[in-house]
């Protein structure tokens, strides 16, 4: 039972917007808010960083990355400028449905459906780091492998284990959605 509370208080402040308007910078009392979530859980990590996209809030959501350089710098600034842009534009839910986790690495399991389609889906993949007790999403957060994450070669081995049960999840997870969908599983 409160198991089930914690879940729908986490995907209700999931979808509820931030107030206040599109910002570059983050604000200090947006920091604070910022480093007690990175500290917390990899998927609420995740689930703010939509709803700081969806606010446009870009510098807030630029600091929940893992950046140790001005590429790395300059590749999150992109990619949350793309992300604002996409989300302003597209009618789209995102809902972290599964976190596989290893010592300092995760991977989280996105479900992104379109409220103009929702039977359609696509389950996408978030890596994220434990740097110092606080949850970083990596500079290319859907392929840790990218040259730009820079991560060692044990720390990709440790991502590859991860990623082998997302990809057992996801062909499991599109499975049971394809046999709900027919009516085969209740």
């Amino acid at each position: 039972m409160n198991k089930a509370i914690l879940l729908l208080l986490l995907l209700s402040w999931a979808h509820c917007p931030i107030d206040g308007a599109a910002s570059t910078e983050p604000d200090k009392s947006q920091e604070a808010k910022n480093t007690n979530i990175a500290a917390s859980f990899p998927d609420s990590v995740l689930n703010h960083f939509f709803a700081l996209l969806r606010s446009g809030k870009s510098g807030e959501a630029q600091e929940l990355f893992l950046v140790r350089n001005a590429d790395q710098r300059s590749a999150v600034r992109d990619y949350v400028t793309g992300g604002i842009e996409f989300f302003a534009e597209k009618n789209v839910r995102t809902l972290v449905v599964r976190v596989f986790e290893e010592g300092q690495f995760s991977i989280c399991a996105i479900e992104q459906t379109s409220n103009d389609f929702p039977e359609k889906y696509e389950l996408e993949s978030g890596c994220l780091v434990d740097e110092g007790g606080r949850w970083r999403i990596l500079p290319h957060p859907q392929d840790y492998r990218a040259k730009l994450n820079e991560l060692s070669q044990q720390e990709i081995a440790e991502f590859d284990l991860l990623r082998e049960k997302f990809s057992n999840f996801k062909r499991n997870y599109t499975e049971n959605r394809a046999l709900k969908k027919s009516g085969s599983l209740e």
